[in-house]
């Protein structure tokens, strides 16, 4: 496992608090939740963060806000930073908590999804939306989180791609999913998601919760695994043919995964995010996939401490830049309509090129 050092959070809030002299802030009011995307209290903290929190940075002091039934515990758990922590009222009451500590503060930063009827109680600061900043901080990653993200993107697709999905024919894919649990228990890797689907189910989606269906000996499976380590996650989507299937599907499935692998060659530092849908549909029909089998919906989104960061693949006007981390997972219908997808994890590497992590 990646060993973290013991000043790496303390310098990533330093880097935090730059935005004060570069925005000429009084301080940063930074708010986040449980699976928040993106997470950018767990990529400051090194942790989890609790149900409703606000880290409060000014110049000479750092403060965490929890709801105060989570008090003891963050105290536990928020130690990689020399921080202040205070238990509040109610989440829905915390901005009125914390006000008192925003006296003599006239411009606040601010980012996260807080609820904005606790913002309204805050009418009479200056309000800056600091987001886009902390993006162009957060999104780029160091070598040692994308040391993280290749042992946890690795491990996920090897598992996947030795994973004998045969043995599990008669079983349903809830029982199916207890398995793989299993297996992560044992290891000692936290599940972050996962996602079965079988058969004629993959007529409706790729990404669906596992449900009571059982499966037959001439199924295709798609599996989507995402673990996580360190607040990290992984990513990583593969279809299975059993039977019947494999000589009906499988075909098709390796041009899906020679478009994306060809595609993923192609992007590099300064490729725009919409210049992509092109780029995969160039490559479809290059690898003998009808052009119009490619499904414009989730083509692929960044990935850290938060399981969907931006850039948001296809969809926003991001640009890529290096140490970006993103997924690319395009899904292809097929003639008959059954869907399949094969999603992996990249990242813009040091000279440029993109690479699988």
């Amino acid at each position: 496992m990646v060993k973290i050092t013991e000043n790496y959070y303390p310098k990533r809030v330093e880097k935090i608090r730059s935005l004060l002299n570069e925005h000429q802030l009084d301080c940063l009011l930074i708010y986040g939740a449980p699976n928040d995307d993106p997470a950018f209290l767990s990529w400051i903290l090194g942790d989890e963060v609790f149900d409703s929190t606000y880290l409060l940075i000014t110049k000479n002091f750092v403060r965490i806000f929890v709801p105060q039934w989570f008090t003891n515990d963050a105290k536990s758990l928020f130690k990689k930073i020399p921080v202040e922590i205070f238990g509040t009222p109610e989440k829905a009451a915390m901005v009125s908590f914390i006000m008192p500590q925003l006296r003599g503060f006239k411009v606040i930063g601010y980012a996260g999804n807080a609820p904005y009827k606790e913002f309204v109680l805050l009418d009479n600061k200056n309000l800056v939306n600091v987001e886009k900043y902390l993006r162009s901080i957060y999104e780029i990653k160091d070598e040692t989180e994308l040391q993280i993200l290749s042992e946890i993107n690795g491990f996920t697709r090897q598992y996947l791609e030795g994973l004998n999905l045969g043995q599990f024919v008669g079983k349903t894919e809830k029982e199916i999913e207890k398995c793989i649990i299993s297996d992560m228990e044992k290891i000692g890797y936290k599940i972050g998601h996962l996602c079965i689907v079988s058969g004629e189910r993959l007529k409706e989606t790729t990404a669906g919760f596992p449900a009571d269906y059982v499966l037959k000996k001439d199924d295709p499976v798609c599996v989507d695994l995402g673990l996580s380590m360190q607040t990290y996650y992984s990513d990583i989507t593969r279809c299975y043919f059993l039977g019947e299937a494999k000589e009906k599907y499988e075909k098709f499935y390796d041009f899906l995964k020679s478009s994306v692998l060809n595609a993923s060659g192609r992007l590099s530092e300064g490729t725009k995010s919409e210049e992509i849908p092109n780029i995969l549909k160039e490559e479809f029909v290059k690898t003998g996939l009808p052009k119009n089998s490619l499904v414009l919906a989730d083509l692929g989104h960044g990935i850290g401490t938060g399981k969907h960061e931006y850039p948001e693949i296809g969809f926003d006007e991001s640009i890529l830049e290096k140490g970006m981390v993103f997924t690319l997972e395009p899904e292809a219908k097929l003639q008959d309509g059954t869907l399949v997808r094969y999603e992996d994890v990249f990242c813009v590497g040091e000279k440029g090129k993109t690479l699988v992590v």
